[in-house]
């Protein structure tokens, strides 16, 4: 079995600024605030984190996905 990359690609920086081009073309937003938000909660402890309280780790996941940010 291969052993899996575990760090991000330079392929992968490039697409995420050729997403980030086409939005501003179209006058959307750019990614760069939810680029940040995701960076902000991989830092805090991405989906798990430390938590060992099954509600907690289910809140923590939903809020993963987006939900509660507002």
């Amino acid at each position: 079995m291969a052993e899996r990359e575990t760090s991000f690609t330079v392929d992968q920086l490039v697409q995420l600024r050729e997403i980030e081009r086409a939005r501003v073309r179209r006058g959307a937003p750019g990614v760069r605030d939810e680029l940040q938000a995701l960076i902000e909660r991989l830092r805090d402890g991405g989906v798990a984190g430390k938590f060992t309280d099954p509600r907690e780790i289910a809140a923590k996941l939903l809020w993963d996905k987006g939900f509660g940010n507002e």
